[in-house]
């Protein structure tokens, strides 16, 4: 199911702002995990063993976050107007918004095609970063026979990245089950109808799964009590069966949703590439609202919107 991508070094050009192609993917010394925690508005960044690198306070008002693939920009669909927004990720600057005819649902990524895909319910939606045109990518009721019920609930996406065979990784909820049972989804990009329910997480005790990061090859799953899980592996056959995993971080907040360095690089990550923008280790800044770009490396910025309630609309949207 593996897709090879070409290297390109072409920019995509569109409302005044450029966004490098899939190309650029960031190397391992770039690896790391973006959490945002929608009620403080702050985002943090870890390292892949757990330490903190950065903490930065934000408004931006959005169920999820996405990264380039360099990791120069956030692309954020706005709660308020439905529109994706992108931001400077090492300052914070407002760069663009465009109408893209969806409102936010929950999950968002950038995958190794330079797309970026989006939920709306069960519906994952592919958006050209250059029209800011959106297909149907995927129908998730497609893997409903998966899980031996019928008929089954809706499904809700927290999160989408990009795993290292290449297939598309899809963490949902499915309102037949317990909000803390989060299956594990593979979609075969290059038919998008080949989805296969391989394993769910178990969060009893970390509340629900909110987000999922890739850094390097190891994926981590977020969760509303701040915690940062590492899944052990992800599955290649049809199965419902619990995936194992270690806790990486705890009290961290309560993480609405998360990014990884690595969510849109498709094949397994390189680590002798000179990575495209460093990262400064050990920083960190709390405190003020003010975008600083004290980091020399990235900040990526992500919701502010306060309360729960949000976080339910973002659910049930």
């Amino acid at each position: 199911m593996k897709r090879i991508v070409a290297l390109a070094s072409a920019i995509l050009v569109a409302g005044g702002i450029a966004f490098p192609t899939a190309a650029a993917q960031a190397a391992c010394a770039n690896s790391g995990i973006w959490t945002y925690d929608g009620d403080s508005g702050q985002v943090k960044r870890w390292s892949p063993s757990g330490t903190l690198l950065s903490t930065v306070d934000t408004t931006i008002s959005s169920p999820d976050i996405a990264l380039t693939s360099d990791l120069t920009k956030i692309l954020a669909v706005d709660f308020d107007d439905s529109e994706l927004k992108a931001y400077d990720s090492s300052t914070g600057e407002f760069l663009s918004s465009n109408p893209i005819g969806l409102s936010p649902g929950g999950g968002a990524g950038v995958v190794a095609s330079g797309d970026l895909i989006i939920d709306n319910q069960e519906y994952l939606y592919s958006i050209d970063l250059d029209s800011y045109a959106h297909v149907l990518w995927a129908d998730l009721a497609n893997a409903d026979s998966d899980l031996g019920a019928d008929p089954v609930g809706d499904w809700i996406v927290p999160d989408i990245l990009q795993l290292p065979d290449g297939d598309v990784m899809v963490l949902a909820t499915n309102d037949a089950y317990t909000l803390t049972e989060t299956f594990v989804l593979r979609i075969d990009p290059t038919t998008t109808t080949s989805i296969d329910v391989v394993g769910k997480i178990d969060s009893t005790g970390y509340g629900e799964v909110w987000g999922a990061a890739r850094a390097g090859d190891d994926i981590f799953i977020a969760t509303e009590s701040g915690a940062l899980l590492k899944l052990a592996s992800i599955p290649t056959v049809v199965s419902t069966n619990p995936i194992t995993f270690t806790e990486t971080v705890s009290d961290g907040g309560s993480f609405w949703g998360a990014a990884g360095s690595n969510d849109s690089t498709d094949g397994s990550a390189s680590c002798s590439a000179t990575p495209s923008i460093p990262i400064a280790e050990g920083l960190a800044k709390t405190g003020s609202s003010e975008n600083v770009g004290v980091i020399a490396g990235i900040l990526v910025f992500a919701t502010a919107v306060a309360g729960v309630a949000l976080r339910r609309r973002r659910r049930n949207v």
